[in-house]
C-alpha cells in the first residue's frame, strides 16, 4: 500500500508544477493506470491553460479515473518524512555514466531511428520493435551475407538487394501472421533470419511468386526444417516458370479452349481476365511468373 505524488512541467520550464497526491494505492496495475491517467489530465488542463490545485485524490477501480477527496493548503500537509529504515543512496557520476554507456538502445529512439532513417511507418516499426526479438531479427536480415551481394553481380553497384521498407512489410505482414497464431514470436520461431533472407531474395529476383514464398515459410515451421530454403523450392518444384516461349504456348492454348470467355471479355467484361489467369496457374501448379504471364495474356487477348 502507498501514495503516489505527481507533477508535470514544460520542457522549457525549470519548476514543476503544482502537486497533486493519490492515496491509497495497493497494487503495482492500479499505480500503473493510476499515475498514467493522472498524467493525461494534468497535459489536458495544461493545454487548457486550466489551474492545477494542489490536492489529494482517490483512484477510482472501475472507471480507471482520480477524483478529488480535498485541497491541500500548502506543501507541509503532505507531511514529508524521512524514512530511517532507508540508507542514503549516493550515485557517482562515474556510476551513472557507466550505465548509460551500457543501456541498450531505448524504444523511443529505436521508433525515431526506423521513422527517419529507414522511412517506415510508426505503426509498423512499433510492431517491430515491441515484437520479442524483433529488432535483432530486423537488423539481421538488413545486415545478412545475401543482402549485401551487389546487385547483378555488379562491383560498382552498392545498393543492397532488400530495403527496410521490404524487410518490415514481410516481418509484419506475412511472417508474424504465420508466427503469432502459433503464440511464437521472432525471438522463438524456427525459421532463421538466414532462412527468411534466402527466402525474400528468390522472390525479389523472381525465382518463386509471392504465394511460393508463404508455402516454404509455411514449410519450415510445420516441419521445423533446418534446410537452406532453395532446397524446399527445389524438392517441391516451386521455381518460377519465366520461360516466355512456354508461357506464351500454355497461354494461347489456354485462349484457344475459352471461346466464351473470350466473347465475354471482348464484351467489357474484364473479370474474365482472371480466368484466362487462375487457367495459367493452374496448368503450371502456381508457377508461372504472374508479371510475365499477365503481359503475355494481355497481348494475345488484345489480337483476338
Amino acid at each position: 500500500r502507498c501514495d503516489i505524488n505527481i507533477s508535470l512541467k514544460r520542457f522549457d520550464e525549470e519548476e514543476y508544477g503544482k502537486k497533486i497526491e493519490i492515496k491509497n494505492m495497493n497494487s503495482c496495475e492500479i499505480i500503473k493506470t493510476a499515475i498514467e491517467y493522472e498524467i493525461e489530465r494534468h497535459i489536458k488542463m495544461i493545454s487548457e491553460q486550466k489551474e492545477i490545485h494542489s490536492e489529494t485524490r482517490q483512484f477510482d477501480v472501475e472507471s480507471g479515473t482520480t477524483y478529488k477527496l480535498r485541497d491541500k493548503e500548502s506543501t507541509v500537509d503532505y507531511r514529508y518524512i524521512p524514512d530511517p529504515d532507508i540508507p542514503e543512496v549516493v550515485l557517482t557520476d562515474k556510476y551513472i555514466d557507466q550505465i548509460k554507456n551500457n543501456l541498450p538502445v531505448l524504444p523511443d529512439k529505436l521508433l525515431k531511428n526506423f521513422v527517419v532513417d529507414y522511412d517506415l511507418p510508426i505503426n509498423i516499426s512499433t510492431s517491430i520493435i515491441e515484437e520479442p526479438g524483433g529488432v535483432e531479427y530486423f537488423f539481421a536480415v538488413l545486415n545478412s551475407d545475401i543482402n549485401n551481394k551487389k546487385k547483378n553481380n555488379n562491383e560498382e553497384n552498392n545498393q543492397t538487394i532488400f530495403t527496410p521498407k521490404i524487410v518490415a512489410h514481410w516481418l509484419t505482414s506475412e511472417l508474424f501472421g504465420l508466427i503469432h497464431p502459433q503464440k511464437n514470436t521472432l525471438k522463438n520461431c524456427n525459421i532463421s533470419h538466414e532462412q527468411f533472407s534466402s527466402v525474400l531474395y528468390f522472390y525479389i529476383t523472381d525465382v518463386i511468386s509471392k504465394n511460393i514464398a508463404k508455402k516454404v515459410f509455411q514449410k519450415i515451421i510445420e516441419k521445423n526444417d533446418p534446410r537452406n530454403p532453395f532446397d524446399i523450392i527445389k524438392e517441391n518444384n516451386w521455381d518460377m516458370i519465366s520461360d516466355k516461349e512456354y508461357l506464351f504456348s500454355l497461354s494461347e492454348e489456354i485462349i484457344n479452349e475459352s471461346p466464351e470467355e473470350i466473347v465475354k471479355y471482348k464484351n467489357g467484361n474484364n473479370r474474365m481476365f482472371k480466368h484466362f489467369m487462375g487457367q495459367l496457374m493452374k496448368k503450371t501448379r502456381g508457377r508461372a511468373n504472374p508479371i510475365l504471364s499477365e503481359k503475355i495474356l494481355k497481348n494475345l487477348l488484345e489480337k483476338q
